[in-house]
């Protein structure tokens, strides 16, 4: 009797909890769900001139049309917050060197690293220094990303309520202190570039080209699947070396 009891209520303490996940799971895919942007329908946002229509392809790659190159930008900003808010927020700490204002410690040395570079300084530099038409357009873009956020404070991507925090309004120098970033990424083949010369200098030019061929200006652009990279050789443990920040 003990027994067949002691199984009925295993059974009902297992149900019980089963259920408890199904709705911790319903809940979290809805608590989700709703940070995730809206793509459909009609959006009345301030600070436009005029209409603007974003399609977005099979493949969800958004198209803009739109009357005027401000309103361009303005919906190219607010679109793109759409998408990859949380990624631009992590962009511009990498830009600024804020990382461990949110992530802690973990970060602090890359803080250190991108303030001693100064993309930063100098982004804002040159956002005071700009000419009228781009001024206008970065400014223009920033307004639409800052018009998404304003509209998503209650429902922002999951991220940021993970970590307990709110994006900042976007700025044009937030947009010019990434492209520094970007630079410095696809500057990548400095030590390459190094070797190169240091190898020119000790064998000369013409012997440092047998060494290190210049690409055939009639080869291929893409490099065949079978070749698996360069001649055969396997180098994703130096690109992984050497993986920008």
């Amino acid at each position: 009797m003990l027994r067949k009891a002691l199984i009925v209520l295993g059974i009902v303490v297992g149900s019980i909890v089963v259920l408890l996940l199904a709705g911790v799971i319903v809940a979290g895919s809805l608590f989700i769900e709703r940070t995730f942007p809206t793509i459909d329908g009609t959006v009345e946002v301030p600070g436009l001139h005029a209409k603007v229509e974003v399609y977005r392809d099979e493949w969800g790659i958004p198209h803009i049309y739109a009357q005027d190159a401000e309103d361009l930008f303005f919906a190219q900003g607010y679109v793109t917050a759409q998408d990859r808010l949380w990624q631009m927020e992590m962009n511009r700490r990498i830009g600024s060197g804020t990382l461990s204002e949110v992530l802690g410690d973990a970060t602090l040395d890359d803080d250190r690293f991108i303030r001693t570079l100064g993309w930063r300084r100098v982004a804002e530099m040159e956002a005071g220094s700009l000419q009228s038409e781009s001024k206008a357009l970065l400014e223009a873009y920033a307004a639409g990303v800052n018009a998404f956020i304003e509209r998503h404070r209650g429902s922002l991507p999951v991220e940021f309520i993970i970590l307990g925090f709110e994006p900042q309004p976007w700025t044009p120098a937030d947009s010019i202190s990434w492209a520094k970033v970007m630079a410095w990424e696809l500057g990548g083949n400095w030590e390459a570039e190094l070797l190169r010369a240091q190898l020119i200098g000790a064998v000369g030019e013409e012997k440092a080209a047998e060494l290190s061929p210049p690409y055939p200006d009639d080869a291929p652009l893409i490099v065949p699947p079978e070749v698996g990279g360069y001649g055969g050789l396997d180098v994703g443990g130096v690109v992984a070396r050497y993986a920008p920040l």
